[in-house]
């Protein structure tokens, strides 16, 4: 089952300044974020401005290309691609024909904010382990490579 979900923000990883983009359901409160790269958080925030660079992007291009041939992006969809990881699928229809493409999930989020397509994810992506000892695996690896410096310092007075 797929559901609609929308982009929260972009993060920086306190540790290393890495971004990362948050996507969360629409109608819900599950959330992820997918680590990006500095060039697709820097299209992903500029159209969130509603502006853009001097020069077109890639991202421009490629939309212009699809509705130039009679194109349109209908959806995009993120799903879960076996021991990958997260990938997405663009939903191009044209003259009645569907055609699917697989691309990064960090370029198909720039890709659908451009083209103002909409956005889901299949559950799998939020899912968690359904056995009580994977969650608890999940846990101990989530803490272990938690760098306590992400928290800040704090005072106790």
């Amino acid at each position: 089952m797929i559901v609609p979900i929308e982009i929260g923000s972009i993060l920086l990883d306190a540790a290393s300044g890495a971004p990362h983009i948050l996507i969360r359901e629409a109608h819900g409160r599950r959330s992820l974020t997918i680590p990006i790269s500095s060039y697709e958080a820097n299209t992903i925030f500029m159209n969130s401005l509603e502006s853009g660079p001097a020069n077109p992007l890639i991202i421009d291009f490629i939309t212009d290309l699809i509705s130039r041939l009679g194109g349109a992006i209908e959806r995009i969809v993120v799903g879960r691609h076996s021991s990958q990881g997260l990938r997405a699928r663009v939903h191009i229809s044209r003259n009645g024909d569907q055609t699917v493409c697989d691309c990064r999930v960090c370029d198909a989020l720039a890709l659908a904010l451009r083209s103002r397509a909409s956005l889901f994810a299949e559950d799998a992506v939020f899912a968690t382990p359904d056995d009580p000892r994977q969650r608890k695996q999940l846990l101990q690896r989530s803490i272990a490579n938690t760098d306590t410096v992400e928290f800040g310092l704090y005072y106790l007075e």
